[in-house]
Parts: C-alpha cells; structure tokens; sequence
C-alpha cells in the first residue's frame, strides 16, 4: 500500500533561508527511491518561486504552489495558515513533514516537524521583535504538537529538552548532508580566480551571512594579526548573500592592517563557490552559533583544512577533524589558522580526517533517517524513531 506524504516547504524562499534551503533540497533529492521502496509518494506544496529555483523537486514529485511570490512574511504565514490545510486535504495525502521549524495553527492530522535550530530561543535578539513574538510562541507549540520532530544534531536535540522540555523520545537526529564532491573541470580555479580578483593569493574562505552571531569580527582581526605574525601573506574571501552587517564588515575591511586582503564576493553560483572551496587554503567557521554547520562539512567533503569554533553544534559536526577554537580568542584563531595554511603535516592530517567524517554524510543517510521517521508516524507506532547517534 501506498502512503502519501506531503512536504510542507511554503517557508522555503530561495536564496534567503540560508543553510536549511540546501539541508532541506538535498534531503529531498535524495528521498525520491528510497520513498519508493518504502510505499510512501511524495508530495511537495511550496512557493511558486519553487519552480525556478529548485525545477528537479518540481519535476520529480507532485507540487502544489502555495500563496504568490513569497517576499512578504506576513503572506507566507497566511498562506500556510489557510490555503495550505485547503491543498493538503485536496491532495489526499496521510501525514504532513513541516520542515520550516512551525505548524500552521490550523494543521491537521499526522505530522512531523523539522527543527533545524532553536535560535529563536537562544538568540531572540537576532530577529524583529514581531518575528521574535511569532517564533517563541509558535516554535514551543509546534514542537508539542508534533507527532515526531527531527533536528539536524544531537546539540539542536538537547536544547529542545533542556529548553523545553521536549520528550527525546519523540525526536530523531537526521543529520544534514553533502553530495559527491566533483573536482572542477581543469581551469576553472583560474578563471573564477581571475573573474572575482583573486589571482594567485593564497586565502582563507567563509563562506556565511553577515549575521552578528556568524561572528566575521573576530576572523577579520584574526586574519589581520597573522599579518603580523612574519608568515607569507594570506587573504580572506567571505561569500554570502546580503546581511544586517555588512557595513561593518566592509568598514573593517578597509582598515590599514586588512587593507587589500579582504575580498567580499556577496553571493556567488554554486559552481563558482565550489571552485573557491576548492582553491581555498583553508576553511573558517567561527560562527558562534550552528543548529549543523553545513559549511564546515562542505570544507571536509572538499578535503580543506578546516577551522571551526568551539560553539553551538560545529564541534559535534567535524568530529575531531577540524582544529576547534573558542569563538572569542582572536590571536588562538589567528594560531590555528596559520597552522592550516602553513603547516604540511597538519594539513595533511586534517584533510585524511575531514575526508572520513564527510564519508558517512551522504544525502542518501540523510534519506533514510528522515523516512524512518514517517514510517514510524504513518505507522502509528508508539516506539519512538531511531535517533542516529553519529550525525557528523
């Protein structure tokens, strides 16, 4: 017998959620099989912008758009709210994966939720103070709600008990994960090199939204202090779509002490952004603050030395296959990523095991942990899913 399972992507405007986008189309991709072999048939209900942004989703499962263009927040919710329960009961479909984080009020019947972070709770000040009312009602309840809720970590799962107070057994780690890394055609490095100022600088890359808690501060003093260390010059190349603060990024970056060394790319394709992970020297992520930390795995999967802070779930995600630096030390990340760049054995250690870890981050793992836990709702099962106890 075949079971319908609709997938509630509404909240997903392209270009603007950031990591869950990726986190979330990749595990997608990945179901289409596997769901198959299971008897479960997908059906996505999503923004129209959908098509144009993610046309393989699309193409591969049954879609419903839901509401219009999807710039307006206030629009989204009410579209959720009342043309989403509308299509899902139009569609006939068993149960519900509401992979945004919340539960429309008027959801009915078997759901799942996926809860990528608890930002909302443990850095309120991060969103407007409407958002901030909006989230820290709804998120507790949609969590309470749910049949199963899935996180990304075993971090995102002790801050839904610890803040809480959510039953572990009803939640399931269903780690994020990286595709097959393809190494760019032959002269790409070059030519991506050339088109974006590069030439032939050695650079550290981060590739994050200017959001305070991706803490650019602190690496941007890092990278200026290892200009002073008396080791061969290194760059910083920062990518990512517009943030609240990039002014000050721009502002520091203009400094006498990172004058010149400091490329800020804003958003870049996918394929650009592949050949600078690959031409990178090394990786940073000292965001303070990770529901995952895609990039870091990314970094791994590209075999980079990799730098991580020591915060939130980035320890967790490499697995000691990155060096760890506390968020706020400057000069210990200026250390670490000098080692990274300049110190062969290391780096030669640090790819062996970056290389391992992001073996086991498939987004076919991805697929398996997150349909265990619809067969489990579907089911009715009061055993609670099978929490995957290595998500790195």
């Amino acid at each position: 017998m075949t079971r319908r399972v609709g997938v509630n992507l509404a909240w997903l405007v392209p270009g603007v959620v950031g990591g869950s986008e990726e986190a979330t189309t990749r595990a997608l991709g990945a179901v289409g099989d596997l769901a198959v072999a299971a008897g479960i048939e997908v059906v996505v209900f999503g923004l129209p912008s959908l098509t144009d942004a993610h046309p393989a989703l699309v193409e591969r499962f049954e879609f419903h758009p839901v509401g219009a263009a999807g710039g307006n927040k206030v629009r989204r919710v009410a579209a959720e709210t009342v043309d989403l329960p509308r299509l899902v009961a139009r569609a006939r479909v068993d149960m519900v994966h509401h992979a945004g984080g919340v539960i429309p009020l008027t959801a009915r019947g078997r759901v799942t939720l996926a809860v990528h972070d608890t930002q909302p709770l443990d850095l309120p000040d991060n969103f407007s103070a409407m958002k901030r009312r909006y989230l820290g009602a709804m998120v507790p309840s949609s969590v309470r709600r749910a049949d199963f809720v899935t996180v990304p970590s075993r971090f995102v799962l002790g801050r839904l008990v610890d803040g809480l107070g959510a039953d572990p057994d009803r939640i399931a780690v269903v780690p994020w994960s990286v595709p097959r890394v393809v190494a760019p055609a032959a002269g790409a490095g070059a030519e991506v090199r050339r088109r974006h100022g590069l030439g032939d600088r050695r650079f550290v890359l981060y590739p994050a939204i200017a959001y305070l808690h991706k803490n650019h501060a602190v690496l941007l003093d890092a990278v200026a202090a290892m200009g002073r260390d008396g080791g061969a010059p290194v760059d910083l190349v920062l990518t990512g779509a517009a943030g609240p603060l990039d002014a000050e990024v721009a502002e520091r970056a203009a400094a006498p002490d990172l004058a010149g060394r400091v490329h800020v790319l804003g958003r870049v394709p996918a394929g650009d952004l592949a050949v600078l992970l690959a031409e990178a020297d090394a990786v940073a992520v000292p965001s303070r603050y990770e529901g995952f930390g895609l990039p870091a795995l990314e970094a791994l999967a590209a075999g980079r030395p990799t730098v991580v802070a020591d915060a939130g779930s980035l320890p967790e995600v490499v697995d000691g296959a990155a060096l760890v630096v506390d968020p706020d030390d400057v000069e210990g990340w200026a250390a670490a990523l000098r080692i990274a760049v300049d110190d062969p054995a290391e780096r030669a250690r640090l790819v062996d095991a970056g290389l391992a870890v992001a073996a086991s981050g498939t987004p076919e793992r991805t697929a398996t942990a997150l349909i265990d836990v619809w067969l489990r709702c579907l089911g009715g099962d009061e055993t609670p899913p099978r929490t995957v106890r290595n998500p790195s």
